[in-house]
């Protein structure tokens, strides 16, 4: 709806869930997908692809826009699936039989749920969009790889920070899948300077914003289009409540300060479940020493009943916190290292 006298006309289009008709900076990742998927307009099974790079690069844009042309223009069903919700092969198979409406698939139990899939959709192609699939454990991982790419004509789009989760996969499943690897480079300062003015043009008042302020959030987001659409949206915001026809650089830097938890969940979200268990530990017990976190996070694990990780992967762990600038550590008198996020 648009409203008069105010600077976002359409807020829509600064939403985080927002996907734009054209992505004029992912061109060639998205032909590339484009090739993957061909083949179902034939009546064949799609190819399976594995979309990689950092957080906010434009995967999940590029898969939904697809995903949704293939369903518009080819009558290609598929779904997009979250793993960060959907953890395992039952649920990621009770979430298709549910949205797909699947008559007699109500039985909790897996085998009966992939047998009412497998003979719903036949011979026709499928197209299943696995995001964060890193997140599932290993074991799970390769139990909804093999058994969606082995069926009938299913095609897999599965997207990850990194193509190392690819690497990690059981051979089996690896030389299975055989999936087009597509990258997805950090966006340029230019190429968030054109997110942005897209983004702008069917939001916001066109006379509220110049280039400068768009080449200052573009600046503060480093590469990550996420960050600098929330930025945008958040100065807009401030600079109507402040009842001013144009957002300013004040307002870009009022925006910041709110939008740094915001950069946070987004740098927790992508990590694994390990890293933010520790992050919560050394949050809640500022000034914690590595000796009593490694005895926090190893008692926490035993009360779930699970093993901890080796000491070497808890370094890791620990070290991608300090590398992200989550936290922060310093050596005591005694020269021991103490913990506090920041």
């Amino acid at each position: 709806m648009v409203v008069d006298n105010c600077i976002i006309k359409q807020p829509e289009f600064l939403a985080e869930h927002h996907i734009p008709e054209l992505l004029e900076t992912r061109e060639r990742q998205i032909q590339e997908l484009k090739l993957c998927l061909a083949p179902s307009l034939k009546r064949r099974k799609p190819m399976n692809a594995w979309l990689y790079g950092e957080p906010g690069t434009g995967k999940t844009a590029v898969a939904k826009l697809l995903l949704q042309h293939m369903k518009n223009d080819f009558s290609v069903k598929g779904i997009y699936i979250n793993c960060w919700e959907y953890k395992t092969l039952y649920t990621v198979i009770d979430k298709i039989v549910r949205d797909l409406k699947i008559m007699f698939a109500e039985k909790p139990d897996v085998v009966v749920k992939m047998e009412r899939f497998r003979k719903t959709i036949g011979s026709q192609p499928f197209i299943v969009v696995l995001d964060e699939i890193d997140r599932p454990e290993l074991n799970e991982k390769n139990a909804m790889l093999y058994q969606l790419s082995n069926m009938g004509n299913v095609g897999l789009v599965c997207i990850s920070n990194s193509r190392n989760y690819l690497l990690n996969l059981d051979q089996r499943i690896h030389s299975r899948l055989m999936p087009k690897q597509i990258e997805f480079q950090p966006y340029t300062g230019i190429e968030i300077m054109n997110i942005l003015r897209q983004r702008a043009d069917l939001a916001l008042d066109l006379n509220c914003l110049d280039n400068n302020i768009l080449l200052k959030i573009s600046d503060c987001a480093e590469g990550d289009a996420r960050i600098a659409i929330q930025t945008l949206k958040k100065a807009a915001e401030i600079a109507e409540a402040s009842k001013n026809k144009k957002i300013s650089e004040e307002h870009i830097k009022q925006s910041l300060d709110s939008i740094k938890d915001l950069k946070k969940k987004y740098l927790l979200d992508d990590l694994t479940w390990h890293h933010r268990l520790i992050y919560e530990i050394i949050r809640e017990q500022p000034g914690i020493t590595s000796r009593e976190l490694w005895q926090y996070y190893v008692r926490i694990r035993a009360q779930e009943r699970k093993e901890p990780v080796a000491t070497r992967t808890f370094s890791a762990y620990l070290s991608k916190l300090l590398e992200l600038k989550l936290v922060q550590s310093e050596r005591t008198n005694s020269r021991v290292r103490v913990f506090t996020v920041l």
